[in-house]
């Protein structure tokens, strides 16, 4: 029955989700309807410890966070965000957050070349696990991987990493 519970809470926020823009078009009842579900869909965690349990690609459905609601209103005309996710390497205790920016729908209309032009922003964090359910972050670096301009696949050559020795507190996050 909790099975068949959580299906069928994930199917309703993922529904949600889709139809709040992942959040960029949510108003406080929204946020606060979401809010609700999350925590709904939280209880019926199977895992005792789930931030031991983060791993993998993943990409974003919904947030509420600030600095994430902003990030399309960084990036200008002459982009469109794409996809936001993460990479979690649970055994290296790395995460890179990742930020997807392509060509905006008015642009390529003008030059079709560039349909396909993508550039990849990556913000690189260690982390530990702080509790059974929070996951401490530590900031480490920086990219910037553009990957086709003018419909041209780029070389590698053109991508840049910036790591440094030290980490800076980042913030936190609950699973």
């Amino acid at each position: 029955a909790a099975t068949a519970e959580r299906r069928d809470l994930v199917a309703e926020i993922r529904e949600t989700a889709a139809a709040l823009d992942r959040g960029f078009a949510a108003g406080a009842g929204d946020r606060e309807a979401m809010t609700s579900k999350l925590q709904a869909l939280a209880k019926l965690n199977p895992s005792r410890e789930p931030a031991r349990e983060i791993g993998g690609r993943w990409t974003l459905l919904y947030t509420d966070a600030p600095d994430i609601l902003g990030i399309p209103a960084t990036g200008g005309p002459l982009v469109e965000l794409a996809r936001i996710g993460q990479e979690i390497d649970a055994g290296q205790g790395t995460i890179a957050n990742v930020i997807e920016w392509k060509a905006p729908r008015w642009l390529t209309g003008l030059a079709s070349a560039i349909s396909e032009d993508t550039i990849v922003q990556r913000v690189f964090t260690d982390f530990v696990v702080a509790s059974p359910s929070k996951v401490d972050l530590k900031i480490k670096g920086l990219g910037l991987q553009p990957r086709r301009a003018l419909g041209v696949d780029l070389p590698a050559a053109a991508r840049f990493e910036l790591r440094g020795p030290l980490a800076l507190p980042f913030g936190a996050f609950e699973v």
